[in-house]
């Protein structure tokens, strides 16, 4: 099984195990013979299909891994499930479900060129998904209601941590399908994990503090200006004639992990009561105060799955793998860790490489 991870803890369904391993085997097949460079995407996508295509095996044993569990309750045939690519980006994970032989596939993502580029990289690889829906949780919500579709499963990798209100969207999720929706959210942005936790808060301090350069691949919704100096824009924009400088600047650290219409409010109170909002707990996290997208956010998995339980979703969080990098010392060490995180249990999340919370509703 090349594309399962050796160590897991896997669904107990191995005929389904088998056709994920085969689809994924098919797909890597067909993506390592594409050409990024000829497709008429964006470079944003051009360098996420890059970065794919170099570590590609362990990039496919983690969607399989995430798709093997979020369908393994569904217990239909592959043929009549519809999935959720949820937060999909350059669709890696929709071409793997219609190469696994998933009925139905529904990639979503906000960025409407993304969505734009999943198609054009589907039909590249003729593994198109069925549905292509841009917008927000809501958005896609209102599209299956109006053409009728009923999910059976919902995947979606490395996008809850750039959710702005958590809350709300899994109230969404909760009311997205009026089946049993099953789910699997996948982060990277481990906590419990010390080294991505330290790598993290480093680009989180990064993007708080200092402006980027519009380089190759930049995504044009992501702001350039460090998060802070946008904060103080909004701030001055609004009541220069009515803050001092240091007042200004103390609300532009204050507001840190706010978007603009949170901001608002808060400086309304301030102007009417003098009552400067209280920091953020947590010392580095951090959002894009124009659209609310948190610099991959760090929040405790199980402080997550308490809010998946609150808006009554059965929630478990599993540790995930590194897989079989390329490079035979990575290799090794990788194997090591994956070993271990089984060995550990609950305990394993420190050395995983990125955990997920899997489930239904109640």
């Amino acid at each position: 099984m090349k594309y399962m991870y050796k160590f897991a803890r896997l669904p107990d369904d191995k005929k389904l195990i088998s056709q994920i391993n085969l689809g994924a085997s098919t797909l890597f097949d067909s993506i390592d013979k594409l050409d990024s460079d000829s497709l008429n995407i964006s470079d944003y996508n051009k360098r996420y299909l890059k970065r794919y295509k170099n570590k590609l095996r362990t990039h496919l044993q983690r969607l399989s891994y995430l798709l093997a569990w979020s369908i393994f309750r569904c217990k239909k045939p592959l043929s009549e499930i519809t999935i959720i690519d949820y937060g999909g980006g350059a669709g890696l994970l929709s071409l793997l479900a219609k190469a696994c032989g998933i009925g139905s596939v529904i990639y979503n993502d906000i960025y409407d060129v993304s969505c734009i580029d999943a198609r054009v990289v589907g039909e590249s690889t003729n593994f198109q998904a069925d549905y292509y829906v841009t917008g927000d949780i809501d958005a896609l919500k209102v599209y299956l209601k109006n053409n009728a579709i009923i999910p059976d499963a919902l995947v979606s990798c490395d996008v809850m941590e750039h959710i702005y209100d958590l809350k709300t969207f899994l109230k969404s999720l909760h009311s997205l399908s009026e089946n049993n929706l099953n789910y699997v959210i996948s982060t990277h942005a481990n906590p419990l994990n010390p080294i991505i936790r330290r790598t993290l808060m480093k680009q989180q301090i990064i993007a708080e503090t200092q402006n980027k350069v519009a380089d190759y691949g930049h995504k044009s919704r992501d702001s350039l200006k460090s998060f802070l100096d946008v904060r103080k824009e909004i701030i001055v924009e609004k009541y220069s004639d009515q803050l001092s400088e240091s007042d200004i600047n103390q609300l532009a650290i204050n507001t840190r992990g706010k978007q603009r219409s949170d901001i608002d409010i808060c400086l309304e109170e301030y102007i009417e009561t003098k009552r400067m909002p209280a920091p953020l707990s947590h010392p580095t996290n951090t959002c894009d105060p124009h659209t609310g997208n948190w610099a991959d956010r760090l929040t405790d998995p199980f402080e997550i799955r308490n809010l998946f339980l609150e808006a009554g979703l059965n929630a478990s969080v599993l540790s995930c793998y590194h897989g079989d990098p390329k490079n035979i010392f990575k290799n090794i060490l990788a194997n090591v860790l994956d070993i271990l995180i089984n060995i550990f249990g609950k305990h394993g999340l420190r050395l995983a490489s990125y955990f997920m919370l899997y489930g239904n509703k109640k």
